[in-house]
């Protein structure tokens, strides 16, 4: 018997693809923040006084990495963007700002300096540790390629 009709892949009939809000959806992981004023109030940015209107402007102290001591960032947005994409060009400047940032630390009023100080020391202390180790898996990851290599070659 002859083998059964299959048509060309170009012919066959596709799935319908998810409507937009699904595939959006099942993209977006659920953590994710949706918002430049979810991602100031996750990254503990405070605002200063604005006198003028035309901008808002956000600092924050942050320990980054590999640095001993804290670094002040500075976030500046206008109140009423002109550009479409204006919210997602600032959520990807908060992100960018975000990279190498170990621990932003509070700016609250409440907050003593002395706390924010000990605080600065205890991630320093971690951060420091944390090289020593890495340090130290590759002295010993060295060695045993040494090894490794002496005895194949």
């Amino acid at each position: 018997p002859p083998p059964a009709y299959q048509p060309h892949k170009r012919n066959a009939k596709k799935p319908a693809a998810p409507m937009f809000d699904q595939r959006q959806e099942e993209a977006r992981p659920a953590d994710r923040v949706r918002s430049v004023e979810e991602m100031l109030e996750a990254g503990q940015w405070s605002e200063l006084q604005n006198r003028r209107g035309t901008h808002r402007k956000f600092v924050r102290l942050v320990m980054l990495e590999g640095g001993a001591e804290a670094v002040k960032q500075t976030f500046v947005m206008a109140s009423s963007p002109s550009d479409v994409r204006g919210k997602h060009n600032n959520m990807a400047e908060l992100r960018r700002l975000d990279d190498g940032v170990l621990e932003a630390l509070p700016r609250n009023r409440d907050v003593d300096a002395g706390v924010a100080a000990a605080r600065l020391r205890q991630l320093h202390a971690e951060y420091k540790a944390f090289e020593q180790e890495t340090a130290e898996r590759r002295r010993h990851f060295e060695q045993k390629f040494t090894v490794l290599s002496s005895a194949v070659g």
